[in-house]
């Protein structure tokens, strides 16, 4: 089983895209720019958590999925302002809790893992619903209560990803199990 490689890094390529997108969008206007040293520190911590328990939970989703990595390197691109994450390529906030960026690097990671094997029982099709209750089904075995957590913090509140976390609270047993015939 193959683990790639995980960096974390800053882009201040991207972060200027992403800070030029906060500031003009109405619904941020509070927003305040992080510091230079506030990133850095983010990004040390980051790194520290991701060295502590990342591998260990990889090699656990790969086991439980029997799915594996197809790359041998991913990029964990930090910026100041982006209000979501993205997978391709992966982006996440300087503003996450140090378990925030933990659970969200894991959720990115999960997709990637599901684009490596586009052809497996896990990603039957493009639906981004069924993909989320497969993804929650996953994080939920290897980190138990982490869905119930997601929803306290109040991430992905739409329906459909609510509904999604919902399936997946109580039944990630079963649905590993009907994931894998």
């Amino acid at each position: 089983m193959k683990i790639p490689n995980i960096k974390i890094q800053h882009n201040p390529y991207l972060d200027d895209i992403f800070k030029v997108w906060v500031l003009s969008n109405p619904k941020y206007k509070d927003w305040v720019c992080p510091t230079a040293s506030k990133v850095k520190h983010k990004i040390v911590a980051y790194q520290k958590i991701w060295n502590e328990k990342g591998e260990k939970i990889l090699s656990h989703i790969c086991k439980i999925t029997e799915l594996s990595f197809k790359r041998n390197h991913f990029t964990v691109h930090i910026v100041s302002g982006n209000p979501r994450s993205y997978s391709d390529p992966i982006v996440i906030s300087v503003s996450r809790t140090n378990d925030e960026f933990f659970s969200t690097v894991i959720h990115e990671l999960i997709h990637c893992l599901f684009v490596d094997n586009k052809n497996s029982s896990f990603v039957k099709n493009t639906d981004k619903f069924e993909d989320h209750v497969a993804l929650y089904a996953i994080m939920e075995s290897v980190m138990p209560g982490i869905v119930e957590e997601k929803e306290k913090r109040g991430y992905q509140n739409n329906d459909k990803y609510n509904y999604a976390k919902g399936v997946v609270k109580n039944k990630h047993k079963e649905i590993m199990e009907s994931l894998k015939s």
